[in-house]
């Protein structure tokens, strides 16, 4: 609140604490830092005109856990078109008869000011994050009208009974990492770990896509390989009230349908053992921990705290000892995800733009463990890749930056980094092809195994064709090894022994079935 009323659009609402913080805000002023006032004043001083319609737009996640993306568009078409209080003013029809009341008396100003949601919001079809919309502002809409329809969509059934999901493009982005190609390679495929879940939508977005992965299977398949039992996702966070407020997102986004889909627990990841019988099935796990949220930031800002995953914006050492601080505990939270035997791909993910919590805890994991793990491709059509090169832990290679998924405010979402890594030993998808995702607005169930599985030269995760976004392609290219077949992590002796691997267990297989026929 103090930051909304210092550097934002003023405090919406009202209350105690706003009424404490206008006392004090003279103060607050003056004690505010002379770039930061400076900076604020061209902000201020910058005309309307001059590129509202670049600002960064909202997103909003259609959840298929509830409905389809086609009967979601439709809802949503609908509240795009209707005026604003429509649903007020039909409940309250026929009341106050002979009155001689305007057509306007007893509305807000505000409300008399706004018009359809069309009228300031333009809608567009995501490209890289399938099921997600763009909601970007209007040719001609200012920055009161698209504001004020951002509020009544917040607001609306279609978000508040859990339809759909105001949710950041960059935020999907380590969901689709993990499950946007499928789920399986060989005997990968099993439950997943959300490692600090709370509030719960990058959860939701896992169990989505792993509810869409399931439906795709056919029965005979889901009996012969998982018993039945459809993977789960185990949300965890260690704090009880976020926590509490986890198993409420939860339960409001699956609905009784898919009641068991996840399980919200409180509970610290660092405290779990890997051999616990909870996580015997667990294959994957979402690593989204504590950042320093430097991505958080308009983009003028990002620029000034200098080039992408610089450090320049830590504007004293006291600011560097802290993302030191939040670097040591993702690296021990990446190592512990690592270190369950029965895990077979790891996602890490901040919202932050320094390299000491992305490149340099990716290259620290690595050190030591390229043997065992590979940095594999996800998101390929996202143009804005990691950095390679740095001192800490070795350094990022060329090769392992191009893995890397790295986002910025300009690009239009919020600051974001993205590393997916998989275990060696896990079998390429030439031999047991992913599950690409579908992504279309009418279309969301995925495309089965097999032939048809999303072709490698089209278009992009969530390209647009026909009104529909075109199949996920993540699955074979994030899964899939290198040419070489050692992934972007491996080497000659990593390809000899996996071959070597494999020779020894047809060898077993060929043992077994002489064994039986004698």
């Amino acid at each position: 609140m103090a930051f909304e009323l210092l550097l934002g659009r003023g405090i919406q609402g009202g209350g105690s604490v706003k009424r404490r913080l206008k006392e004090h805000e003279a103060a607050l002023r003056a004690a505010l830092p002379a770039d930061v006032v400076k900076q604020q004043q061209k902000q201020q001083n910058r005309p309307d005109s001059s590129g509202f319609s670049r600002r960064r737009p909202r997103y909003v996640r259609l959840n298929t856990l509830h409905q389809s993306d086609a009967n979601a568009l439709v809802e949503l078409r609908e509240l795009m078109n209707s005026a604003p209080g429509a649903e007020e003013k039909s409940k309250g029809k026929g009341k106050g008869k002979g009155r001689g009341k305007s057509k306007d008396e007893g509305k807000s100003k505000h409300a008399q000011q706004e018009g359809a949601l069309a009228d300031a919001v333009d809608t567009i079809l995501d490209a890289h994050v399938p099921h997600l919309l763009a909601l970007a502002p209007a040719e001609d809409a200012d920055k009161r009208s698209f504001a004020a329809a951002l509020r009544r969509l917040a607001t609306s059934a279609l978000v508040t009974g859990g339809g759909a999901v105001l949710q950041d493009k960059a935020s999907c982005f380590s969901a689709q990492a993990l499950l946007g190609g499928g789920w399986g390679w060989g005997d990968a495929a099993g439950d997943i770990i959300d490692a600090c879940a709370a509030p719960g939508n990058k959860t939701t977005h896992a169990g989505a896509l792993l509810q869409e992965w399931w439906a795709a299977m056919p029965q005979a398949e889901q009996r012969a390989a998982y018993g039945g039992k459809r993977p789960r996702v185990l949300g965890l966070d260690k704090d009880k009230p976020r926590a509490e407020t986890l198993a409420r997102r939860c339960a409001l986004l699956c609905g009784e349908k898919h009641a068991g889909l996840i399980d919200a627990t409180q509970g610290d990841f660092l405290e779990t053992a890997p051999d616990d019988k909870r996580f015997a099935r667990v294959r994957g796990v979402l690593l989204d921990p504590s950042c320093s949220g430097s991505g958080m930031i308009r983009p003028e800002d990002a620029r000034a705290a200098g080039g992408d995953g610089g450090d320049a914006g830590a504007a004293d050492e006291r600011e560097q000892r802290r993302i030191r601080g939040l670097a040591a505990f993702q690296s021990r939270a990446l190592a512990h995800a690592m270190s369950f035997p029965q895990v077979k791909r790891v996602v890490y993910s901040t919202c932050s733009l320094h390299r000491a919590e992305n490149e340099d805890v990716v290259a620290g994991a690595l050190e030591g463990r390229r043997d065992d793990w590979r940095l594999v491709p996800v998101l390929q059509d996202w143009p804005r890749r990691g950095e390679a090169g740095g001192k800490a832990h070795g350094g990022i290679s060329e090769e392992e930056a191009t893995a890397l998924v790295r986002a910025r405010p300009e690009d239009g979402t919020h600051g974001f980094f993205v590393a997916c890594f998989q275990r060696v030993n896990v079998e390429s998808d030439r031999e047991h092809p992913a599950r690409p995702a579908g992504s279309g607005a009418a279309k969301s169930a995925v495309a089965p195994r097999g032939k048809k599985r999303a072709r490698e030269s089209g278009g992009g995760e969530g390209a647009a064709t026909g009104g529909a976004a075109a199949t996920a392609k993540d699955g074979a290219e994030a899964a899939a090894p290198s040419s070489d077949g050692g992934g972007v992590s491996g080497g000659g002796k990593r390809r000899k022994r996996s071959a070597a691997a494999r020779a020894a267990r047809k060898a077993n297989k060929r043992k077994k079935r002489q064994a039986s026929n004698d």
